[in-house]
């Protein structure tokens, strides 16, 4: 009697090791399969690290070739571009008169500026700042007024060109 009880359980337990032996088996394979595809993922990470450094920066490839378009509208003059800046990632060109340095480029018409604010990046589009209006919508002090978000921006014509910007440049430095 005890032989059959043996048997019986050898043989139920075998059917249960190999039962665990396949799921363990499966599990194996799929761990393998995970780390394959980690791996694979770590180095895609990599690519894509290498790569976002070498993304192009919205700054050089939309508001200096502008710059550069304005300047031979603008003789006697250089450029030099500021920022993104603030919430808003405001970035300004100002065309500074040549030969004139230090404190002394900002008097007067020695400066002349224009701002601009990204939109929709993937669709290039920018907006420009216009300074002379102040709409009050944001107290002094507060985040917005320090980020100039009462100075609203303004839609660029679709259309616009090197002399739209100089006249827009132009109007916003009534005193220069």
């Amino acid at each position: 009697m005890l032989q059959e009880i043996s048997d019986y359980y050898v043989k139920v337990y075998g059917v249960y090791q190999e039962e665990v032996d396949r799921i363990q088996e499966k599990k194996d394979r799929l761990s393998d399969l995970i780390n394959a595809h980690q791996s694979r993922i770590h180095k895609l990470n990599v690519k894509q690290d290498k790569l976002n450094k070498t993304a192009p920066f919205w700054k050089d490839y939309l508001i200096k070739p502008i710059a550069e378009a304005m300047l031979p509208l603008l003789p006697g003059r250089h450029f030099e571009l500021l920022g993104p800046f603030g919430i808003g990632a405001r970035v300004s060109i100002h065309f500074y008169r040549d030969g004139v340095t230090g404190k002394d480029k900002w008097r007067d018409e020695n400066c002349l500026s224009i701002t601009f604010e990204p939109g929709d990046l993937q669709k290039g589009e920018l907006q420009v700042v216009d300074h002379l209006t102040n709409t009050g919508t944001f107290n002094h002090g507060t985040i917005g007024e320090i980020n100039g978000f009462n100075h609203p921006c303004v839609d660029i014509p679709e259309d616009a060109d090197s002399q739209w910007f100089v006249d827009w440049m132009m109007k916003q430095n009534p005193n220069k």
